[in-house]
């Protein structure tokens, strides 16, 4: 991903030779300049003062959204759309050359969001995504609801934990994937945490499980229109999930009638679920270091939208409350580590995390939470991470 106007596409496989490197320099070109074609001549009928980078000169703004078009696939129903989106793209890539001036605890880039406002994002991705109230109301879960137990209560010694814990890198996560307009966070976050936990119980390669399947079936979640992991366990343990390939569809992105496979018989299912609430950094590490944790937590637009790499801290997102009241998505705490680069001494670690947005936001789908010093000033955890923790068990 670049960050401002730099390049388009990032290679991370081994250097090719340069005949290799000059055969993808020149197919990049040419998808960028197929792409931009195609964008263009769908306005080619019209006043060439739409836009500014139709006359013969660029500059920096107009190369980064030809980039930013190539790139993501977009395109616009008509002109006056094109034009209208360059411009809240031009605020985003200001506010983007601005934040990272400051040289802060992370960085932020252009990527699949830069042509939305805040307001707009809000509504696609925060307004539906959790449900918490849901779990209150079904008493056969309370029993799974509780506080962690005072034996498991924090302490300042660390103990036998591991300094770093990170699933992604050691296998035991599939690819992120991108929600979409859809409040299918919780989703998403119950078969990550599915997928993850059985895999490094059988110490097997992860599966991708069908999170259509969750949104089709589940009939007390609320599919796009937000739901609660907890209750997402409870039918997995019930009905199990299964396979993205056994399911009728991929992802839609909606809701549609479920069609549950009675052939399939290989399902995973849960033996059990728990939420542990108001936890403390010593007991989610705990949790951490034995599979993936399911976590509700306040994403605010203003620092994750346009997040691209590092460590972000409650300074930059004003995101934690103790009365846990705006817990808004549901993520997915893959590890645990120490910060190597700024603000060290306010943010020495760092929580992993695996988000819903797709592998081409942020760190191929992964974003870095400050684990504060001081942890009493954010009770709740940076986000609220700490607020609502929920994962499912395997005997």
């Amino acid at each position: 991903m670049f960050q401002s106007n730099t390049q388009p596409f990032t290679l991370t496989k081994e250097a090719p030779s340069s005949r290799g490197l000059f055969k993808l320099v020149i197919a990049g070109t040419v998808a960028i300049t197929a792409a931009v074609v195609a964008t263009l001549c769908l306005y080619q009928n019209e006043p060439a003062h739409s836009l500014a980078f139709y006359g013969a000169e660029m500059g920096e703004k107009e190369t980064a959204f030809l980039h930013f078009l190539a790139r993501y696939g977009k395109t616009y129903a008509t002109k006056s759309d094109m034009s209208g989106r360059f411009e809240v793209f031009s605020k985003n890539f200001d506010a983007v050359q601005a934040h990272n001036s400051l040289g802060g605890s992370f960085t932020k880039g252009i990527n699949q969001f830069s042509d939305m406002t805040e307001e707009e994002f809000s509504g696609l991705y925060g307004a539906h995504g959790l449900k918490p109230k849901a779990v209150k109301t079904r008493p056969s879960l309370r029993d799974s609801k509780d506080k962690h137990d005072k034996d498991d209560d924090d302490s300042d010694d660390d103990g036998d934990l591991p300094e770093l814990v990170d699933w992604h890198k050691d296998g035991k996560t599939t690819v992120p994937s991108d929600q979409g307009g859809c409040g299918s966070c919780w989703a998403f976050t119950t078969a990550a945490t599915m997928e993850s936990a059985y895999a490094i119980k059988t110490n097997s390669t992860p599966e991708r499980l069908s999170v259509q399947y969750l949104l089709d079936c589940d009939t007390v979640n609320f599919a796009c229109g937000g739901g609660w992991m907890l209750d997402a366990y409870d039918f997995t343990k019930k009905h199990g999930l299964i396979k993205e390939e056994q399911y009728k569809s991929k992802y839609t992105g909606r809701k549609e009638k479920c069609a549950d496979p009675s052939d399939v018989k290989e399902r995973m299912h849960n033996d059990d679920q728990k939420e542990e609430d108001s936890i403390t950094v010593q007991r989610l590490k705990e949790l951490v270091a034995k599979q993936p944790m399911g976590v509700a937590m306040h994403s605010n637009p203003k620092c994750l939208m346009g997040y691209h790499t590092g460590v972000v801290r409650e300074e930059d997102c004003k995101c934690s409350d103790e009365a846990k009241q705006t817990v808004n998505h549901a993520v997915t705490v893959v590890g645990y580590g120490k910060n190597t680069q700024n603000n060290q001494d306010e943010c020495p670690e760092y929580w992993k995390i695996r988000n819903s947005w797709g592998p081409n936001w942020g760190e191929e789908g992964y974003f870095k939470l400050c684990i504060a010093k001081d942890g009493s000033k954010l009770p709740t955890g940076t986000c609220q991470v700490l607020s609502y923790v929920q994962y499912p068990l395997f005997n």
